[in-house]
């Protein structure tokens, strides 16, 4: 995220989250609650940037609305705005992110049912990090 912020793009247009929530279990997400109070934090308070979007990647699984609701108490009205909830599998959610938010196929990693490798993204990282020694 701390080199994200230093392109002129991210600071001007903001950041597109994307989270995976698909094989999170009840159990899983009582553990993770403070690394998500983090996160938020991160993007509210924290970093000079603007969150455009958060897309939540959701199993079929009922239990995700008691879930769902206890992590947007914690949210402000204008943060909730930009939540965007999807369930089901690839061929259900992947219309939808590249005819209603422009988020291709060919964007997403393919974790999500895309066609990106993210091991492009992780060199990408490698080579940051190396510059800054």
């Amino acid at each position: 995220m701390e080199r994200a912020v230093e392109r002129k793009s991210v600071r001007k247009n903001g950041v597109v989250v994307l989270l995976d929530y698909r094989n999170v279990t009840r159990s899983l997400s009582d553990k993770i609650g403070p690394v998500r109070q983090l996160v938020r934090a991160l993007f509210t308070d924290y970093l000079p940037l603007k969150l455009r979007a958060m897309h939540i990647i959701l199993g079929s699984t009922p239990m995700w609305k008691a879930v769902l609701a206890s992590f947007f108490s914690t949210f402000t009205v204008l943060f909730k705005k930009r939540v965007v909830i999807h369930a089901g599998n690839a061929d259900e959610y992947i219309p939808t992110l590249e005819e209603k938010f422009g988020i291709f196929r060919d964007q997403l990693p393919c974790e999500f049912g895309g066609e990106y490798n993210i091991d492009a993204w992780k060199v990408w990282i490698r080579g940051q990090l190396e510059t800054m020694d």
